[in-house]
């Protein structure tokens, strides 16, 4: 717990004791999704936010309006425009960081969707830049 509490990327994750979490052994979250659950509560997904040394920009590569960090997935106008079900989908991006493995799931799942987007997106602006 000491150790935890000097890593960064640990800030967000909340539990008094080391124990196996609840994600890691529902039913209800497959192999994968609990994968994806564990990157993204440790920081680790690929955004310039999580992996900062050596980095001189840290805008968000699709609109350049925010910083571009997993916390700010669901706020970028280009993905907001792709996925407009962000508006009335309820989804709260802390809710990845809950006790909760149903409200993990089902914020994975949909900012696993938005990923995805952001992923081809960016996969098609590289292209084009080197075309």
């Amino acid at each position: 717990m000491d150790i935890k509490q000097g890593h960064s990327k640990m800030e967000n994750i909340k539990y008094n004791k080391a124990e196996i979490q609840p994600y890691l052994i529902s039913s209800k979250i497959n192999t994968k999704l609990a994968k994806d659950i564990f990157k993204w509560k440790t920081r680790m997904a690929n955004f310039k936010a999580n992996f900062k040394k050596g980095q001189d920009e840290y805008l968000c590569p699709l609109d350049s309006l925010h910083e571009d960090s997993q916390e700010n997935l669901l706020k970028c106008q280009v993905i907001q425009y792709y996925l407009p079900e962000i508006e009335t989908s309820n989804i709260n991006y802390y809710d990845i960081f809950s006790n909760n493995p149903l409200k993990n799931k089902i914020t994975m799942e949909f900012l696993n969707k938005a990923y995805k987007i952001r992923e081809n997106l960016l996969e098609i602006k590289n292209k084009e830049q080197n075309d």
